[in-house]
This record gives structure tokens, sequence and C-alpha cells, in this order.
């Protein structure tokens, strides 16, 4: 079998389940892509760049891919798995990417969770009560930096709008990020 840095290839139908399908599978480039980087913002650019580089695949999910923040009201979030004893990190906020299904729900890619879950699709409600929550909870506000559709300018319009090869080709500066609004260096 023909393997890309000793990972599988992946088929790549275009149907929504599938392509839900076809992201599971490319969880060895994920992975092996977002080892480049230690920060979460950083490994979700590679991991978007990584998809974008099959045409066939991007073009089916790029209109339902986004770029997620989780973000902490009170201080730090932590990332504490339900049945693990010690957090494993905490900070601010966290970025992580979403998939749409077909029943709406968003299902989560976060290859910076490690181990099985790494690019494993679930909910984001259960991604959030197994992940960040565990035995403390925490107030935070979720929120989509890309695409961002609303536009600012002089009349309060941003433009072009923001998009998803915006996000990965800049900057996330994360303590003047605020909801509905994006600056990047």
């Amino acid at each position: 079998m023909l393997t890309i840095n000793n990972c599988p290839p992946t088929s790549f139908p275009t149907e929504q389940g599938n392509v839900i399908k076809n992201l599971m599978e490319m969880k060895c480039q994920i992975e092996e892509a977002a080892r480049k980087y230690s920060f979460c913002d950083a490994k979700i650019q590679e991991v978007i760049s990584v998809i974008k580089r099959n045409n066939v695949l991007w073009m089916a999910c790029k209109d339902k891919l986004e770029v997620r923040v989780i973000k902490s009201l009170n201080g730090n979030l932590s990332l504490h798995p339900i049945d693990e004893e010690n957090e494993r990190w905490s900070g601010q906020y966290h970025v992580y990417l979403t998939i749409k299904d077909d029943s709406g729900k968003r299902l989560v890619i976060d290859p910076y969770i490690g181990g099985p879950d790494s690019c494993a699709i679930t909910s984001e409600e259960i991604w959030i009560d197994y992940h960040w929550k565990g035995d403390k909870e925490r107030d935070f506000t979720l929120e989509t930096i890309a695409p961002q559709s609303e536009r600012y300018n002089s009349q309060g319009d941003y433009e072009p709008p923001f998009e998803l090869e915006d996000f990965m080709y800049n900057s996330f500066l994360p303590e003047i990020y605020e909801s509905h609004a994006y600056y990047f260096k």
C-alpha cells in the first residue's frame, strides 16, 4: 500500500457523510502536520493547509468547516478530561476546527487533544463536557473565528469578509479578539 509520511492514502467522495469519513481517515496526516507546532492556533492553520492540499476534499468541505475558539471568561480554561486525575493544560483560549454534519451538529477535529481523541469527530457539546470542564466548572464563551461573514469598514462593515484562508495565513491575537470582530497582524 502506498503511504505518504507513513500515512495511508484516503479516498475522497464528496457527499457530506463521506466528507466527514474522509476527514477522519486523514487523522494520521492531520496529526503529522500538527506536530510541527506547539500552539493550538498554529496547529489548526496547518490542519486546514493539509485539508486544502486535496482539492476535491477541500471543495467539498470548505463551506462547512469553521474555526472556533473556546475562550475563558474567568481566568484560565482547563484541558482536564473527565477520566484523568490531573489537568493537561490551562490557558485563556483554545482554537479548534469543526464541521457540521447532516443534522446540523458541529463535529470537532482537534489534534491538540492527543491520543485516540486527537481527531475523533464528536459533537461539540460532548467534546466540551469531556475535555474542558472536567470536575471544575468554568465559564467560557464559544465563537466562530472563520469564516466570518460580517464586514467592518468606516460604516461598521468589515471588508473583505474573513475566510478560512485568512485565518490560515495570519496570526491569531486572542487578547484583542472580540465577538464578531477579528484582527490580525
